[in-house]
């Protein structure tokens, strides 16, 4: 008898010391970053392509006609230490929700603001919108948004080969996904790598690591 008890109090003790599941396993829906931390609503994160993308760099902001008016967005044409783009921050629709997750979340993306863009001519936003209305155009990814705006919302979800995720542009008044679609890559005559809605865009499958 004395042995049961003592053996009952060893497997009370193992339990209790056993490693508790993080959040990020308690909530497989979470997005998380390239440490296995769940990505934190309002935090800045830089958006760079999966290991096994064709596409190098990290997201920053372009305009060929005005560098210091960006206006769309692109994926650098190489990744290295200081090509991890410019960080960025998800923007629940639902106010309440303090973690990023995949699925039916629904989020307005904003890279951080720098200091080259009061020296724009005009206002700029650094909300993420489209270049059109209709998504199934040759529509780019662009600075044009406004927070809480109907078509300033993206969705993310996870790649097929679960190696990264994708951000997925949403145009409707209800935020559902009869006319939602995925971003990807397309590259213009200066073999810039602008973000777009084409059908002929290159898949883009991207993680996301923690701003410095």
């Amino acid at each position: 008898m004395e042995h049961l008890s003592a053996l009952a109090t060893f497997l009370i003790l193992l339990i209790s010391l056993s490693p508790k599941p993080t959040t990020a396993t308690a909530n497989d829906s979470m997005v998380l970053d390239t440490k296995g931390n769940p990505l934190v609503a309002g935090r800045f994160y830089n958006v760079v392509p999966a290991t096994k993308s064709p596409i190098q760099g990290g997201l920053t902001m372009f305009n060929n006609d005005s560098p210091t008016c960006p206006e769309f967005i692109v994926s650098q044409s190489k990744l290295g230490p200081r090509d991890l783009g410019i960080p960025l921050v998800f923007f629940p629709d639902d106010p309440e929700q303090t973690h990023v997750q995949h699925g039916s979340s629904a989020y307005n993306i904003a890279f951080k603001y720098l200091s080259i863009l009061p020296k724009c001519y005009r206002l700029y936003t650094t909300i993420w919108s489209v270049s059109a209305e209709t998504p199934s155009n040759n529509a780019f990814v662009v600075l044009d948004g406004g927070k809480g705006d109907e078509i300033s919302f993206f969705k993310i979800k996870k790649s097929d080969d679960n190696n990264g995720y994708i951000i997925r542009y949403i145009n409707s008044s209800n935020l559902g996904d009869s006319v939602s679609k995925d971003i990807g890559i397309v590259s213009n005559e200066q073999g810039v790598n602008l973000l777009s809605l084409s059908d002929c865009a290159i898949p883009l499958v991207v993680v996301f690591v923690k701003a410095a």
